[in-house]
């Protein structure tokens, strides 16, 4: 009895051992199935990585990432990464909560929303994005690139919408490209044909190597009050070349320049004139009004009667004069730049003038 019993126990074990491996067999399977399928349906691009402190942390980052519904693109040789973001509250959220210490450089391209067909209902912007993605590649590593799409076509030219209006962004134009510097802080605003201009792109990239390679020794001066800059023009032997740059202060919410065609003109006549103005050339720098309700106010120093007689008459920023002198009179002459800031062959010979006089009228 005991003998059969032990063969009884024994013949229980051995069918157990053996549905034991074929489960094993069962599960290996399936997760070898599993991932093939995985491989095969994976995009080739890779997803953002995720750094946490511990489980909890990764748990919530991930469904950080995933309500966000973020398309992500990296590239591993330049430590890049590309994001696309939809609307308003998406690119707020997104945006407000990097760190830009942390987590590294941040760059963000505005666009027009796209049809079922990938196509910009803008079409600049398609062109805007090429040129972008090629500026990009030479941006310093780790650095990170939002494509964020500002809807359709109505609610873009709504002046209300909160792309407009709100702090953050504040943006005026599509495509338009900043620099988030952290804090709600921005600057290196590219609009419209700057967006194409790979030297201006090297700028807002803070390319180590820029293709215009090294700017000339060419000087600017910061002045804030029409009388230093009398003063300065009252001293002005003619022995260089002189260039007045009129514009406005900053917003105190985002650092970028509270007249928007100033804030789009900034950078390509900062450009020029580092690689084009001869090496003696100054440019004055001048901010008419910090906030814009001093701009207005009838007293403003910059429109009133003496500044007018002893330098320049003109009514509105950004206002781009070059310095010259009368034969006669030896009185000062400024002759405006009155062509876009985005007609960069046109600034570039502006900004290349040497001194001359003025001759006697007929």
């Amino acid at each position: 009895m005991k003998f059969m019993e032990k063969r009884e126990v024994r013949s229980s074990w051995s069918l157990n051992s053996v549905r034991f491996m074929q489960l094993v067999l069962a599960v290996t399977m399936f997760l070898s199935m599993s991932y093939m399928w995985q491989l095969v349906m994976s995009p080739t691009t890779t997803t953002e990585e995720i750094e946490a402190t511990d489980a909890k942390d990764a748990a919530a980052k991930l469904f950080q990432v995933a309500e966000a519904g973020l398309i992500v693109h990296r590239d591993r040789s330049r430590a890049h990464t590309k994001y696309v973001v939809h609307g308003f509250e998406a690119a707020h959220k997104f945006v407000r909560e990097y760190n830009v210490e942390i987590q590294g450089p941040l760059f963000l391209l505005f666009l027009s929303d796209t049809d079922t067909n990938g196509s910009y209902w803008f079409s600049p912007c398609q062109l805007a994005k090429d040129a972008v993605n090629i500026g990009f590649d030479r941006a310093p590593r780790g650095s990170r690139l939002v494509e964020i799409q500002v809807g359709p076509e109505n609610y873009w030219n709504d002046l209300m919408n909160p792309f407009r209006q709100n702090q953050l962004f504040y943006i005026d134009y599509i495509p338009s490209l900043i620099r988030y510097d952290g804090g709600g802080n921005s600057s290196a605003m590219l609009a419209g044909p700057n967006c194409l201009n790979q030297d201006l792109l090297d700028v807002a990239f803070r390319v180590n190597k820029p293709a215009a390679g090294v700017p000339r020794n060419n000087r600017i001066l910061h002045f804030t009050t029409a009388k230093e800059v009398m003063d300065f023009v009252a001293l002005y032997d003619y022995s260089y070349p002189l260039f007045l740059f009129f514009v406005s202060g900053v917003h105190a919410f985002n650092n970028r320049l509270w007249c928007p065609f100033c804030d789009k003109a900034e950078v390509p006549v900062m450009h020029y004139f580092n690689y084009t103005a001869p090496e003696n050339a100054v440019l004055l720098r001048i901010i008419v009004a910090r906030e814009p309700h001093q701009w207005f106010e009838e007293d403003n120093e910059f429109i009133g009667p003496e500044f007018s007689d002893k330098v320049v008459v003109f009514d509105g920023v950004p206002y781009l004069g070059f310095v010259s002198k009368s034969e006669t009179t030896k009185k000062i002459k400024v002759t405006e730049f009155v062509a876009g800031m985005d007609q960069h062959a046109l600034l570039a010979a502006f900004f290349r003038q040497q001194v001359s006089i003025v001759p006697a009228a007929a």
